[in-house]
């Protein structure tokens, strides 16, 4: 159930929220409007989506996805999985809401001891502990902070963590990864289509995509335009794509191994001379 939040004027010319896109600014006041009394949210990206849209079709799941983690890492809201769901918590809520603001009393799950996810993949990314909320308050407070960042409602003076307190993304590689020349691999990089030279009609990056005649605008002037959506879609059908080319390429490269009787799991063999080398999965070793 949505229900009414404040908003000082002073959001809107607050760092974290002129460092992101008009588009990420009203999905973060949505989310407080979103979530409970005490800065909780349901995290479903249809149904929030839904909700801060409602009317812009030309918005996927996976741009909304993008907003959200460009929330994520300006205003420090953390995006969380509890047995299976996912939620939403706005760590300033109880120092900035205080109309509305409850310490106790949520029907959802404590974001403590939870799983960190990044809400544009939906990977777990970390365990959110004791320790990361010590040190993001401790950068909220320091009056040596690097920058100034207001954590949604624009109040001057209140610090943020930014990127300074996010886990590392660690992503994890293929136990063959490392093969070079010995697997079909090398013959079919670029085969599915994944690095199609860019259309006239997409400019800009896959962060900030445009339409040519938005191309020179800067990012907040920038209205909302099927052209630009379009450009969008392009760049993220070029993202499924290498990511589509990637899997077939780990599968190649586990079946070469796997049907090769020279070479172990790693897609090594050892030589005549007793050191191991990188396997070719040919019939006749040398």
């Amino acid at each position: 159930m949505a229900r009414i939040r404040t908003i000082k004027p002073e959001f809107w010319s607050s760092p974290s929220v002129t460092a992101m896109s008009p588009w990420a600014r009203l999905l973060f006041i949505a989310m407080w409007n979103w979530a409970d009394d005490t800065g909780r949210g349901t995290f479903i990206p249809r149904e929030l989506l839904g909700f801060t849209f409602p009317n812009d079709e030309e918005i996927t799941v996976a741009e909304f996805r993008r907003l959200c983690a460009e929330v994520r890492r300006e205003c420090a809201v953390l995006f969380y999985e509890s047995a299976g769901r996912y939620f939403y918590s706005i760590p300033s809520w109880k120092k900035h809401q205080s109309k509305h603001a409850k310490h106790s009393g949520s029907k959802l799950p404590d974001p403590e001891g939870c799983n960190e996810i990044d809400p544009e993949t939906m990977q777990v990314i970390g365990t959110i502990g004791e320790s990361r909320r010590n040190s993001a308050d401790s950068a909220r407070n320091s009056a040596d902070s690097a920058r100034e960042v207001v954590l949604g409602t624009g109040e001057q003076g209140n610090r943020g963590t930014g990127e300074g307190n996010r886990p590392s993304h660690v992503y994890p590689q293929p136990v063959d990864n490392s093969e070079q020349g010995s697997t079909p691999s090398s013959e079919t990089s670029g085969a599915t289509g994944a690095d199609a030279p860019r259309p006239d009609w997409v400019r800009g990056t896959p962060d900030d995509p445009r339409c040519p005649q938005h191309e020179h605008l800067q990012r907040w002037d920038v209205p909302p335009c099927r052209d630009c959506a379009k450009a969008r879609q392009w760049y993220l059908d070029q993202e499924e794509a290498i990511v589509e080319a990637t899997k077939a390429r780990t599968a190649q490269r586990r079946a070469a191994i796997d049907n090769c009787p020279h070479c172990d799991q790693n897609g090594l063999r050892e030589t005549p001379e007793g050191t191991l080398t990188r396997c070719n999965h040919k019939e006749n070793q040398q």
